[in-house]
């Protein structure tokens, strides 16, 4: 979650700075909707439940 973290500060930031007009805070909204998804992953984790992602959750079994 901190690597889609980090591309959608990095790649949606430049983004949006380099659009001309009012800039939408697209960047931002993101950043809230991945801090949603990893507060979500923790609980799940903390009832011990297990929950995988579409794409993450299937390259982090392979590079177990």
């Amino acid at each position: 979650m901190f690597v889609a973290w980090l591309l959608a500060d990095w790649t949606l930031g430049l983004w949006v700075q380099m659009m001309p007009g009012p800039n939408i805070p697209l960047d931002k909204v993101v950043q809230l909707l991945i801090l949603g998804l990893w507060i979500f992953m923790l609980v799940k984790t903390a009832k011990g439940s297990k929950h995988s992602l579409p794409v993450f959750g299937e390259l982090a079994e392979r590079s177990l």
